[in-house]
């Protein structure tokens, strides 16, 4: 075989080497990474769970305690959900206000004669 044949071969297999290396390396990360995810889980499922019984103890010490009952104790989570929906519902509308906004003042200024490589500089 000829030196520059055998050259490549073995810059060839060198760099297959290589990407062999990076691989086990970066699949060494990804597991590591997926462990962390799964301790975080096994934190998140602990303070879920401390969560939901703080939650029913309160409950019982209110019913009990005849501060109020069951079910307004259900219409007022009914109500802080709704709440809830109708903030996230004025975010997406404001969203979405803003991005109408945004594009009607740039067709403004690209019916001025401002081309719409202007804007990326500031023009």
């Amino acid at each position: 075989m000829s030196t520059l044949l055998t050259d490549k071969i073995e810059a060839l297999e060198q760099r297959v080497a290589l990407l062999e290396k990076l691989q086990a390396d970066g699949l060494d990360v990804i597991i590591r990474e997926i462990q962390r995810l799964s301790q975080n889980d096994a934190v998140l499922g602990s303070a879920v769970e401390s969560h939901d019984n703080l939650i029913a103890a309160l409950r019982a010490v209110i019913v009990t305690g005849k501060i109020a009952t069951d079910a307004q104790i259900a219409a007022q989570v009914q109500k802080v959900e709704e709440i809830r929906t109708n903030v996230e519902k004025e975010h997406r509308r404001q969203a979405e206000l803003g991005a109408i906004q945004m594009r009607a003042r740039e067709a403004a200024l690209e019916d001025a004669g401002h081309p719409k490589e202007a804007f990326i500089f500031g023009g």
